[in-house]
């Protein structure tokens, strides 16, 4: 709950900071089986990010310097892809065939989508720090790191029930790029 007063800040993201990070990751997911299961969660959504890119994160810290937000970027799809299959994806398996499917499928999807747009971000805030323009913020200090990196776009996907989320990185200028299958949609913005 944040405390009347309580100061706010975005920072680069501290190997200090993954269990907190791990934590918001799998409070955050939706859908029934990502609830039951946050070694799943955080294989698919977080683990990759922060063990083999730090320096594309940033974590949204309350007062007392403990994580309640992030965003995570790969910043090469393809890079992200071969990591991925060689580190997580048996993991994933182990976990959760259906998921396991999905992400190989996943990634055939996205190499197209990742030729414009290399990176790829995954954000999260805990509810209570949402709407506040936190989101806005955690996603433009990455876009600069990425834009001093040289990388020329960035991509991502959200879930097409999600409309809060499609709103708010519309206003930020991400464009749909691809639907997928009516349930999801890629959106990619240009750096």
């Amino acid at each position: 709950m944040k405390l009347k007063g309580e100061k706010m800040q975005i920072r680069r993201f501290r190997q200090e900071d993954a269990t907190a990070v791990r934590d918001i990751c799998f409070l955050t997911a939706s859908g029934k089986r990502y609830q039951k299961n946050k070694d799943l969660v955080c294989a698919l959504f977080c683990d990759y990010y922060i063990n083999f890119e730090p320096s594309n994160c940033f974590v949204l810290t309350a007062e007392n310097d403990l994580p309640v937000g992030y965003v995570l970027c790969a910043q090469n799809y393809e890079q992200y892809i071969k990591t991925f299959l060689e580190n997580y994806h048996a993991k994933v398996r182990a976990l959760s065939k259906i998921d396991a499917f999905l992400k190989r499928h996943e990634f055939a999807i996205f190499k197209r989508v990742a030729k414009d747009y290399p990176a790829h971000l995954h954000i999260d805030i805990l509810r209570e720090y949402q709407g506040k323009g936190w989101g806005k913020g955690l996603v433009r200090k990455l876009q600069d790191a990425l834009k001093t990196n040289g990388v020329k776009g960035l991509h991502l996907t959200v879930d097409t029930a999600n409309k809060r989320a499609i709103k708010f990185y519309y206003k930020l200028g991400f464009k749909k790029v691809k639907s997928l299958f009516g349930q999801a949609v890629v959106l990619a913005k240009r750096l």
